[in-house]
């Protein structure tokens, strides 16, 4: 099998687990790879034909699709924004139509937010270009190294997400990848 580098140069299967250190490693791993998937996300959402986009307002609008109606406290609980800081976000995507709001039906004192159809779009679009470009990065490595990258960002992801919130299929399809890893 072939040894996965750092840009370091420090090959992941050269750190001992038995040391107590591969976690710590991993962890040092994404805190330093974190910021330059941000990096390249920022680029990428500048190419939309919103180029106003940010990766916050992005982050917005996609936590907006992936939660049917959340309020404005749940989105700033997800960006780790006051409430004061995430109405004022939330204001500047209404005004530019790529949010809106509205009362519950339930209960008439929350107030829910909503993708308007030129938000899904402008999501779709800067979703389509940070697949694109991740692609691409990620089409240097090999069909093995994407397997078990696959595998791993699948078991970060559930380690990061209750069970309620897993995509569907996303406990299934993690067990059988890690599965096919370890059998290569």
């Amino acid at each position: 099998m072939k040894t996965l580098s750092t840009p370091r140069g420090m090959g992941i299967d050269a750190i001992s687990p038995a040391a107590g250190g591969l976690a710590e490693t991993c962890a040092g791993l994404l805190l330093d790879t974190v910021p330059l998937l941000m990096r390249s996300l920022h680029e990428v959402i500048h190419k939309t034909s919103d180029p106003e986009l940010s990766v916050p307002q992005f982050r917005s609008l996609m936590f907006v699709r992936r939660h049917e109606g959340p309020s404005l406290s749940m989105l700033a609980e997800h960006l780790g924004l006051r409430l004061a800081s995430t109405s004022k976000l939330v204001e500047h995507l209404v005004q530019r139509r790529l949010l809106g709001r509205a009362h519950d039906a339930a209960d008439r004192r929350r107030v829910v937010l909503r993708l308007t159809p030129r938000g899904e779009a402008i999501l779709q679009e800067a979703h389509l270009l940070a697949r694109q470009r991740l692609s691409g990065v990620l089409g240097n490595l090999e069909g093995e190294e994407l397997v078990t990258l696959r595998a791993g960002l699948g078991m970060l992801q559930a380690s990061f997400l209750p069970p309620g919130e897993w995509p569907r299929g996303a406990a299934a399809t993690n067990e059988l990848l890690i599965n096919q890893v370890r059998h290569v």
